[in-house]
């Protein structure tokens, strides 16, 4: 984008300028917020916020079933990557950047920031986390759609994008510190005025956030922060429902970033205003050359719309049938044990005698001799109880959860291989969700090492591919720029870790790796340890060989030698 310059009309243009683009970005936000209130409390409740939370809520477990195939934390692993033109010597360093971003990933909590941002992306349809910098490291934060937005929805992809806007909250004590460098701290801090969250403001009742991060600085002014999130007073409709959202009573300050393509500097520029009016911070990339710090965790995707479909939407119709048949269930159930009463030729209140009737050992005293009580009997028909497991099934179908992978068996299934494959063709659908999810997570420790490769200066050795070369030391700067982070062995679903054992095992029997990398590929349980122990064991192996081959030999010597007394030959 072509940006007004700062001396441009006083800066006003420029001021303006950003307004515009901001404005831009959230436009479609109202109306985002309405969906995103809706799927949330057909997540939480089972119903839309203006009805009866439902009994029994089909779409949480549901979600928390496809969440849990798409990506497992514990199992998730990510390898450093290479293109073939790259010269031998940079391979050797792969093994310890490998190693560097895996404990990454553990040590800055990535592997359950991203389980969070892959829950309201279930539930939503997109959610972000977002890579902040702090001196060496990395810290990741989940952003919710509500709090972003990008200029143009048409195009799918962050990358694409010629801007994006994160809108986050701060309170004046925190701004007040953050400020502490700034050289214009007193004129900004002036012209704000701190105030509560309202209801009007365009965010969801009960999931109304506050942004508050640490973002590393690049320049003298010092960090000024957007990240985790608080929620303001939402209004529960229903007493019977738990209200999940925290309350604050801190007044705040409305916080705006922006990620704008500036055409001058052939990169990103990074501008954080403060209620729309004041500029606070006008800089260049604050992140790293040529990147914005923003994933985006989209289950399923749609061409055409960057934001992606949400799952909760999907099963939306489904969860109002249910609730319908379960209400039908209710009523005749209560019906059936309590039926409606007539009485012909009772004396006293109608209240009174349905209370004799209903009583056990209750008496109706009775002077009319053709007096009568009739019971209207009430029978819950057994195709409602059948209906509702269809439509449960249903809810299964639209997950991509077959019967299979929920944990029930097939009808005719009589051996374990069968099963076997009866689940894997089965898992064919949510494989190819857990891919997107793959992508994400490739994009975010992509992200993350480049940041580490800017910002850390650790040392690390070279793993020598040769036998007799020395180790190198090296910090990640001096890694190859191009280098990419993949997960690996698809290792961030579970239904791909069956799979990598049986590849594992059978490259260990075919002699195409060793077992430090078989340990590797598996990935077991104090793995660290186990590498430490490998040496140890594979010298006691080389020893008992060696001593077993010496006796070997000194049999087959002693086999040849002539007996006592036996005469030389020839």
């Amino acid at each position: 984008m072509k940006i007004p310059g700062e001396s441009a009309n006083g800066g006003a243009d420029r001021l303006q300028f950003y307004r515009d683009v901001i404005d831009a970005c959230f436009h479609s936000r109202p109306k985002r917020v309405q969906q995103y209130d809706l799927l949330m409390n057909y997540y939480l409740y089972g119903a839309s916020p203006e009805n009866e939370a439902t009994p029994y809520n089909k779409i949480e477990p549901i979600v928390d079933t496809l969440t849990a195939f798409l990506y497992s934390a514990d199992s998730t692993r990510f390898s450093a990557h290479l293109g073939p033109e790259t010269p031998a010597a940079e391979w050797e360093k792969v093994s310890a950047i490998t190693k560097a971003i895996n404990s990454e990933w553990m040590n800055s909590g990535a592997d359950q920031i991203f389980s969070q941002a892959l829950d309201l992306a279930t539930i939503y349809n997109s959610s972000f986390v977002k890579t902040v910098v702090s001196e060496k490291s990395t810290t990741p934060y989940v952003v919710e759609p509500h709090c972003l937005g990008v200029y143009r929805e048409d195009l799918n992809g962050l990358d694409r994008q010629e801007a994006i806007a994160h809108r986050y909250y701060i309170t004046r004590s925190q701004l007040n510190d953050e400020l502490e460098n700034h050289p214009n701290r007193a004129e900004i801090l002036k012209s704000l005025t701190p105030r509560p969250i309202q209801p009007k403001d365009e965010m969801p009742e009960n999931l109304r956030r506050i942004i508050i991060t640490n973002m590393a600085a690049t320049s003298s002014f010092g960090p000024l922060s957007p990240g985790q999130t608080t929620t303001g007073n939402g209004t529960m409709k229903m007493t019977e429902r738990v209200d999940y959202a925290p309350a604050i009573a801190a007044d705040v300050i409305e916080m705006t970033e922006l990620w704008v393509r500036d055409d001058e500097l052939k990169d990103y520029r990074t501008v954080t205003m403060a209620e729309m009016d004041a500029v606070i911070y006008d800089r260049k990339n604050i992140f790293v050359p040529g990147e914005q710090p923003f994933t985006q965790v989209c289950p399923l995707p749609l061409h055409g719309y960057f934001w992606g479909a949400a799952m909760v939407g999907r099963l939306i119709g489904l969860q109002g049938w249910r609730n319908t048949r379960v209400d039908e269930i209710k009523r005749l159930s209560a019906l059936e044990a309590n039926p409606p009463i007539a009485t012909t030729g009772f004396a006293g209140m109608a209240d009174e005698t349905a209370f004799a009737l209903n009583q056990p050992g209750g008496i109706l005293n009775n002077q009319d001799p053709m007096g009568k009580v009739e019971r209207f009997d009430t029978k819950v028909p057994p195709d409602l109880w059948t209906g509702l497991q269809q439509i449960d099934e249903m809810f299964s179908e639209a997950a991509a959860l077959p019967p299979l992978l929920m944990g029930r068996g097939e009808t005719g299934v009589r051996s374990g291989r069968q099963t076997s494959e009866l689940s894997r063709l089965g898992s064919s659908r949510i494989k190819k969700r857990a891919l997107c999810i793959e992508d994400s997570l490739e994009t975010l420790t992509t992200k993350i090492f480049r940041a580490l490769r800017r910002y850390n200066d650790n040392q690390y050795s070279t793993v020598p591919l040769k036998p007799g070369d020395k180790s190198v030391k090296f910090i990640l700067n001096q890694a190859p720029e191009h280098l990419l982070i993949k997960v690996d062995g698809h290792s961030n679903s579970p239904l791909f870790v069956e799979d990598q054992k049986m590849l594992a095992t059978e490259m260990l029997k075919a002699h195409a790796i060793d077992r430090e990398s078989f340990i590797e590929m598996l990935n077991p349980p104090m793995k660290d340890m186990l590498l430490r122990r490998l040496p140890v064991i594979e010298a006691k192996e080389q020893a008992a060989a060696k001593a077993k081959a010496d006796h070997e030999a000194q049999m087959a010597q002693a086999k040849q030698a002539p007996g006592p007394g036996a005469q030389p030959k020839g």
